[in-house]
């Protein structure tokens, strides 16, 4: 009997453990993926221009987008990203400041907003532009034809990743005990 506890203990840990895990930012791209990421255009350190994107969200709501940068130079504390995103109507549903500092060279970095409720169907437009920034200590915004490359999330629970984490842990007891087994004799 205390075995049978014993195992549904750990198995309600483990489940909890893997719900909590389960909760991620899930992240929807707006270009095409099927791109090579050698092919992405980084777009002129120094240069100030406003970069665009309209995308429909999949998502009850929408909590920011990630865009790929690139940087330049080592001094980019006076260098920032001032964004914003628009809904149809084009009336201005969040925005916000990244500076240049917390940027990560050639990786996806995550602009937050507030979150905005009932966002599934609705059509928004992600604005950008670069400030302060000149050739020796800039930010380039990667594109990828027509479109940014740049995807919108939402943190939200995720059924795939709980399923994929419970059965990891299947595995690794699973195997536990099989070692435990074959090396017991």
């Amino acid at each position: 009997m205390r075995k049978y506890i014993k195992w549904g203990a750990i198995s309600l840990i483990l489940f909890v453990i893997c719900f909590a895990y389960a909760h991620i930012y899930k992240m929807h791209p707006v270009f095409d993926t099927d791109v090579d990421a050698g092919l992405y255009i980084g777009t002129p350190v120094g240069e100030e221009a406003e970069y665009s994107q309209t995308f429909t969200c999949e998502e009850q709501f929408l909590d920011g987008v990630a865009l790929k940068f690139g940087t330049t130079g080592e001094e980019l504390d006076k260098v920032s990203v001032v964004y914003s995103i628009s809904d149809q109507s084009g009336r201005e549903v969040g925005s916000g400041v990244l500076p240049g500092k917390k940027l990560a060279n050639n990786k996806y970095n995550k602009m937050k907003v507030e979150r905005i409720e009932n966002a599934k169907g609705e059509t928004y437009t992600f604005r950008c532009h670069v400030e302060n920034d000149d050739e020796a200590n800039g930010i380039s915004i990667y594109q990828e034809g027509e479109h940014l490359v740049m995807k919108y999330f939402a943190f939200r629970f995720d059924f795939e990743t709980l399923v994929i984490a419970c059965s990891f842990c299947v595995y690794v007891i699973v195997f536990m005990k099989i070692l435990f087994k074959l090396f017991r004799e």
